[in-house]
């Protein structure tokens, strides 16, 4: 009940939130039609424009979450390289990356490790992982998205030198918005959900994130994978 009673309080204020904005703007938009200039009716109307993308990112979060946590998702498993995992989440982040100047870098092999699972799920995953540590990562930071292997596993980590999470926050850090001490360096589009989301996805193939972290000096997420056995015809 206290955890249904906290998720309804969030969820309501980070809806109300864009909402009030919205309105407030509109509002603005009517009342002052004829003293606006143009540029100014712009910069309202895309103020408008990003909280209303912003609430429909929190709506299908939501409903994505909450089918994940029903196990309502069905699983596209399919045979791919890690590589092409990595490349792919990584590549919708360098945009972002150089906008707010953090270094976003990826070591990862070209060779057969192949693993078994549903890539666009992964990549989600993945991709939630490194747009949370843009987030949390200066100007001048470092991201790096890595895959290290062995026999029987792929290691998958995305390593920041951001800000950090106090230890008494890190085993709340995949609960669903649970913000703790830890403020972001710069104002962010986050629902509070990706963490959450990216911990279901995985735990969905069998595995598990985990983080290690120290205040200002960064944190590092990680999940194994493993590896497809690949005939050699």
């Amino acid at each position: 009940d206290n955890l249904r009673r906290e998720l309804i309080a969030n969820v309501s204020h980070d809806l109300r939130t864009p909402l009030a904005s919205i309105q407030g703007y509109i509002e603005t938009i009517l009342m002052k039609e004829e003293q606006l200039s143009a540029e100014q009716r712009r910069d309202y109307l895309n103020v408008i424009l990003r909280d209303s993308e912003n609430l429909n990112r929190m709506v299908h979060e939501l409903f994505d979450l909450s089918k994940l946590e029903a196990q309502q998702i069905t699983l596209n498993n399919e045979l791919f390289s890690i590589s092409e995992l990595v490349q792919d989440a990584t590549i919708k982040f360098k945009k972002k990356a150089r906008e707010v100047q953090v270094e976003l870098t990826t070591t990862h092999e070209e060779d057969a490790m192949m693993i078994n699972g549903d890539i666009g799920l992964l990549e989600r995953a993945l991709g939630n992982l490194i747009d949370n540590a843009i987030d949390y990562t200066p100007e001048g930071g470092t991201v790096h998205v890595s895959v290290t292997a062995n026999d029987e596993v792929l290691r998958l980590s995305v390593q920041d030198s951001g800000v950090g999470i106090a230890e008494k926050d890190i085993p709340h850090v995949f609960d669903r918005y649970y913000r703790g001490g830890k403020k972001k360096t710069r104002r962010s589009t986050s629902t509070g959900l990706g963490l959450a989301i990216a911990q279901k996805i995985v735990e969905l193939h069998d595995s598990k994130i985990y983080v290690t972290s120290e205040e200002t000096k960064g944190s590092e997420f990680y999940f194994d994978l493993n590896r497809a056995e690949v005939s050699v015809s």
